[in-house]
């Protein structure tokens, strides 16, 4: 099942957007029951393919369907929040703040902490604490992920990044990995890159070793990942949902048990 709530408002940034909400088979079977949530990025592209860009979304409704029927993990609810024409500026964090047109990546990351999660917490049965709390992307999606679980790891303990922008930035964001590191004994942490993301070979070499040197730091810093290299797939939807249900089964595996609100 999947609820709408269109023309969301926020203080922080100068767009509304659409926030999906799935919620699994197993919410209304226990009214007692509390879930784990994950908040992903571009969430037009996540369930229908009438919005989901070139009509192929990852179909993640069905995945966390089929990942729990399976017991490869527990069922979760999913918050999908739609992107708006001022995508790159929301996503992408600049290590220098004077930029033209300047980043809204900090504002991007307090309207998801401070008024959807408010909001998603006080209007369904979640398990709200860090623990529990997931947040994930693709491309440029998967690089602001990897930012706000940076910046809130007191928020969101579990992040999916999934072929994320590390060139952005000059690489800034690996460039200050080692040195901001803290967040990454608290955070467990996905992360993964198909082996034909890029135009050219050299592009698609780059990709990868970008994701390679985080995982040396990862390991260095004694983090808690999955690093995963699709050797054949390419940058687009069908690719990333082809691999969403190892994302859930590593991030939300199944447990017998439900956790505290």
């Amino acid at each position: 099942m999947i609820h709408d709530h269109p023309n969301f408002p926020s203080a922080h940034l100068p767009s509304t957007r659409t926030i999906s909400v799935y919620l699994p088979h197993e919410y209304d079977q226990d009214p007692t029951r509390r879930f784990p949530v994950l908040y992903m990025q571009d969430g037009q592209n996540l369930f229908d393919p009438a919005k989901a860009f070139a009509g192929n979304p990852w179909h993640c409704d069905a995945t966390v369907e089929q990942v729990t029927q399976l017991g490869l993990a527990e069922p979760i609810l999913i918050v999908g929040v739609a992107n708006t024409p001022k995508r790159i500026q929301e996503y992408g964090y600049y290590e220098v703040a004077e930029t033209v047109p300047p980043s809204l990546a900090r504002e991007y990351g307090r309207f998801l902490v401070e008024e959807v999660k408010p909001f998603i917490d006080a209007t369904y049965r979640t398990r709200s604490h860090s623990v529990d709390t997931g947040i994930g992307g693709s491309s440029m999606g998967g690089l602001i992920a990897l930012q706000l679980a940076k910046w809130y790891p007191d928020v969101f303990g579990k992040c999916a990044a999934m072929s994320p922008s590390l060139w952005w930035d000059g690489e800034s964001f690996l460039r200050h990995l080692s040195s901001e590191s803290d967040w990454l004994r608290t955070v467990r942490l996905w992360l993964d890159m198909g082996g034909r993301e890029g135009w050219t070979k050299p592009d698609q070499l780059a990709n990868l070793q970008r994701c390679r040197r985080a995982t040396t730091i990862f390991k260095a810093h004694r983090a808690s990942y999955q690093y995963l290299e699709a050797t054949h797939a390419e940058h687009n939807e069908a690719a990333w949902g082809e691999r969403f249900a190892e994302v859930l089964a590593y991030l939300y595996p199944a447990s017998t048990e439900f956790g505290d609100p």
